[in-house]
């Protein structure tokens, strides 16, 4: 009777308190996806345009909680002597991380945005974007562009 309340004790502890589980990291923010990009070229000058809606997947304003702080530009570039492989997958690199202004914003209206650069004859092209947050989460690949450049 006297090590009663010891052996209850340890038995006790390594119980604790709370739920016992593996820790898990902060929910990333969702970030929408640009569904618009589109482009022209004049001479030899690439010209990407797309647009930016101002409401998250979970319909929070971008203006109001800042969770979209930029753009990654992504390009994929061979000759057109190099034949694509078929069922390959394109190989990316960043050409651009570009900031969002954010100021004089309107309510249910679309921040547009553009990219330039000078393209290289006899190439075939495919660029795409990214948005992504402050802390580097990034959203969902946009439409692809794709062309050849003769």
């Amino acid at each position: 009777m006297k090590y009663l309340p010891v052996i209850s004790i340890i038995l006790l502890l390594p119980m604790g308190c709370g739920k016992k589980a593996a820790p898990r990291p902060p929910k990333a923010p969702e970030i929408i996806a640009v569904d618009d990009l589109e482009y022209t070229i004049q001479n030899n000058l690439l010209i990407l345009k797309w647009s930016i809606p101002l409401l998250s997947k979970n319909g929070l304003s971008i203006k109001s909680t800042d969770r979209v702080s930029g753009v990654f530009v992504y390009r994929s570039m061979s000759t057109l002597t190099d034949l694509p492989c078929k069922g390959c997958p394109l190989l990316f690199k960043l050409v651009a991380d570009l900031e969002i202004g954010k100021g004089n914003l309107k309510e249910n209206t679309r921040i547009k945005m553009s990219y330039q650069e000078a393209l290289k004859s006899e190439h075939r092209y495919s660029y795409k974007v990214n948005l992504h947050s402050i802390s580097g989460h990034k959203g969902d690949d946009s439409n692809y562009i794709k062309f050849e450049f003769p």
